[in-house]
């Protein structure tokens, strides 16, 4: 019955995060996945973000987020956005967490947005490839948005000017 098959998973998803478990757990979720109600695939949701942000199985649990996002609620896209955006940074997945960003865009809310908008100001400033990358990403999506547009604007003006009266110039040349 539903009821002992979400208790059964719960219990599962706990054993999800212990590194003898993981691989074979995931295979389990992602096979079963689909046909879970979605007060489940919430659960299953959360852990597996618990997991990608924890640095394991990143790109297959990243495959799974580009599978089913469009179908999920704003709840757990929320939590998969947070969760991506914390990981940006990591070189193994942060091409593909760019792309994800760049491919489901359309979909964001305007906090998610928001969000993907704090990001870029903190890391386009750093002034590596990270920062070309979202540099181009804020002038084909961000820009788009009126209100995430002007707080694109007075951020990246901001970290500029900061950046040429301390005298470096890779900002700039950035942008």
């Amino acid at each position: 019955c539903v009821e002992a098959k979400a208790v059964a998973l719960d219990v599962l998803l706990g054993l999800i995060h212990v590194d003898v478990m993981r691989e074979r757990l995931f295979a389990f979720i992602s096979r079963n996945y689909p046909s879970e109600i979605p007060s489940v695939k919430e659960v299953i949701n959360a852990n597996l973000g618990r997991v990608f942000y924890g640095g394991f199985l990143q790109n297959r649990i990243l495959s799974h987020f580009e599978i089913n996002f469009a179908k999920e609620p704003v709840s757990t896209k929320d939590m998969i956005i947070d969760k991506l955006l914390l990981s940006i940074r990591t070189p193994e997945v942060q091409g593909r967490i760019v792309f994800f960003m760049d491919r489901y865009f359309r979909l964001f809310t305007l906090n998610e947005k928001l969000k993907l908008c704090t990001t870029c100001l903190e890391m386009i400033p750093e002034c590596d490839e990270l920062s070309v990358v979202l540099v181009d990403l804020v002038n084909r999506r961000l820009v788009q948005d009126p209100e995430v547009a002007k707080l694109i604007h007075e951020g990246l003006t901001k970290s500029l000017d900061f950046s040429l009266r301390a005298g470096d110039w890779r900002l700039c040349a950035i942008l």
